[in-house]
C-alpha cells in the first residue's frame, strides 16, 4: 500500500495586493508531482477560489487523505479540501515572500529578532557597526544576518 502523499505547488504565483479586499486576489499554475495540472485563481472579493475541474477534483481527492486539522479560532477540527489546500499553499507562498522580502535588507540593514519580533537597523557607519550597537543595547538577540539564506528564511517563517 502506497501511503506517499503527492506533491502539490503553486507556481507563477501572482498575487493583485490592489484588487484584493476580503481575500487575496490571484492567479497561479497548480503541480501535482511536478507536473501542470491546472490553474487557480480567486477575484479578492472573498469568494471561493476557482480552479480548473481537474484540479479542483484531484486536490478534493487529495484533501480527502489529509488527516483532521483544528479550527485555528475555535475548538474542533475540519476536514481539508480544495479551499484549504490551495490556501494553506498561498499562505505558506505569501509567507516565504515576504521571508525572502527581509533576507535582501541584510545587504544594507541588520534584521534581527528581539521579544518576538523583527526589527532592522542601520547606523551611518555601515552594518558593523549597526550590528555592534544592537548586541550593546538589546544583548542575546537572533541576528538574521548571520544566517545562510536558506537558514534564514526556514527561520524567518515563524515570525513573518
Amino acid at each position: 500500500m502506497n501511503t506517499k502523499h503527492p506533491r502539490v505547488e503553486l507556481k507563477s504565483v501572482k498575487i493583485f495586493d490592489a484588487m484584493s479586499e476580503e481575500t487575496h486576489c490571484f492567479t497561479a499554475k497548480v503541480y501535482l508531482d511536478g507536473k501542470l495540472l491546472g490553474f487557480v485563481q480567486n477575484s479578492g472579493h472573498g469568494g471561493c477560489h476557482d480552479g480548473d475541474r481537474e484540479v479542483e477534483e484531484k486536490l478534493g481527492e487529495y484533501a480527502a487523505t489529509l488527516p483532521p486539522e483544528p479550527w485555528k479560532f475555535s475548538e474542533g477540527t475540519f476536514q481539508p479540501d480544495f479551499e484549504s489546500v490551495i490556501n494553506d499553499l498561498l499562505h505558506e507562498f505569501v509567507l516565504r515572500r515576504e521571508a525572502k522580502k527581509l533576507i535582501r535588507k541584510t545587504k544594507s540593514k541588520v534584521v534581527f529578532i528581539c521579544d518576538g519580533k523583527i526589527w532592522t537597523g542601520s547606523h551611518p557607519r555601515g552594518l558593523d557597526a549597526a550590528r555592534a550597537f544592537v548586541i550593546e543595547k538589546h544583548g542575546d538577540v537572533q541576528i538574521i544576518n548571520d544566517m545562510k539564506p536558506k537558514e534564514a528564511e526556514e527561520f524567518l517563517l515563524a515570525y513573518v
